[in-house]
């Protein structure tokens, strides 16, 4: 739901000047992402914007080197940061984290995403600071990485139940998994 919204977005500001979009996907899977990258360049197109997950930093700096203008969504990359339109993920993590903390929360589990998605990484290290910096301890017991579908937040939630924890709150990497865990 979360990539519809913005492929939605991106579809009507490229409609209102006149232009079409052209949708590949790389399926999380770096080849497949190589292949709709060299895809995209060899199309007549204005433009290239990119949503991948399982292709390193290394590899977008070298694909996008030759390429025409070009947007990275959902990512930072240092070397490409005026290309990149990212969320500060670990910002929302800490954000997410001190809410529950404010409502007297002292035993926070937390259901990240996959770990190999920086975007996950990121709310992790958030979550993880908010509690160091509110004294509260990290207990990775606490912690259970699962996917970003609402069977994943539900598998996920019923792992840290059956470890017998004192969890007051819980929180998820996002909503789809939050819907989970609530089942």
């Amino acid at each position: 739901p979360f990539y519809t919204g913005i492929i939605s977005g991106i579809e009507r500001t490229i409609e209102s000047e006149g232009m079409h979009l052209v949708v590949s996907s790389g399926h999380n899977k770096r080849e497949s992402e190589k292949e709709a990258f060299e895809f995209l360049k060899q199309g007549r197109s204005d433009g290239i914007i990119v949503q991948f997950d399982a292709s390193s930093d290394i590899d977008l700096l070298d694909w996008t080197a030759d390429s025409q203008p070009f947007a990275i969504v959902g990512r930072f990359i240092p070397e490409l940061k005026d290309s990149c339109i990212f969320i500060d993920n670990d910002f929302g993590g800490r954000l997410a984290t001190n809410y529950l903390i404010s409502k007297g929360h002292k035993y926070i589990a937390h259901i990240s995403g996959p770990l190999g998605i920086q975007d996950s990484r990121y709310r992790l290290q958030g979550y993880k600071s908010a509690l160091e910096e509110a004294g509260l301890p990290i207990d990775e017991r606490y912690i259970v990485e699962a996917d970003f579908i609402e069977q994943g937040g539900y598998r996920a939630t019923k792992r840290l139940l059956e470890r017998n924890l004192d969890i007051t709150a819980i929180f998820t990497a996002n909503d789809q998994m939050a819907a989970g865990a609530l089942k």
